[in-house]
């Protein structure tokens, strides 16, 4: 079950079907991480690792090997594919709601820069490796501006944590930031 966040001036106002939308995803991730997944490892047990072991006379060394012979098991696809699609799902799910509220957005975030902002230098680079592939799937990737001071990012990601962690980061999303902060 996916939590509510704590309500703040830059999340999306979501409408009934849009809550019920990312309540579907988040049950969905759930079902596939609690009921799904763990079918990986019994297949892994019973099937591939005897496999692995008959043609190499040996347990595999890295989970390297591991991967390589768990991709050409349908139970394996199966899953992935799930997984790729509820991921997908999970960008849609919020998507609508902060583009439905782009300008408001974006307007709040001018007004609300009272903790302080971070501005970074407009000539560097970002590599390719972010910019080839939308990162975790989020449309976009992380680092996409479709106006000066564009929040959309952000905001898409900050609901999408919530459904991807199944609500574990906390009502504000704080606890990675938090962890963070200690740290340094």
């Amino acid at each position: 079950m996916t939590h509510r966040l704590s309500p703040h001036a830059l999340l999306p106002d979501e409408r009934h079907d849009e809550r019920e939308r990312q309540a579907f995803v988040g049950a969905l991730r759930g079902h596939l991480a609690g009921r799904v997944m763990p079918g990986n490892y019994a297949i892994y047990r019973a099937r591939v690792e005897p496999e692995f072991e008959r043609e190499y006379g040996r347990k595999p060394l890295h989970h390297n090997e591991v991967r390589t012979v768990m991709e050409r098991h349908p139970y394996y696809q199966f899953w992935s594919a799930l997984q790729r699609c509820s991921q997908q799902r999970m960008w849609d799910a919020v998507t609508d709601s902060v583009e439905r509220e782009w300008s408001r957005l974006n307007s709040e975030s001018k007004r609300s820069r009272r903790l302080g902002s971070l501005t970074l230098d407009p000539a560097l680079p970002i590599p390719r490796y972010h910019t080839a592939v939308d990162i975790h799937l989020q449309p976009g990737g992380y680092h996409t501006d479709f106006a000066a001071d564009d929040v959309a990012a952000g905001a898409i990601y900050d609901l999408g944590l919530n459904i991807y962690s199944h609500g574990m980061m906390g009502p504000r999303n704080e606890y990675l930031g938090e962890l963070l902060l200690q740290y340094f």
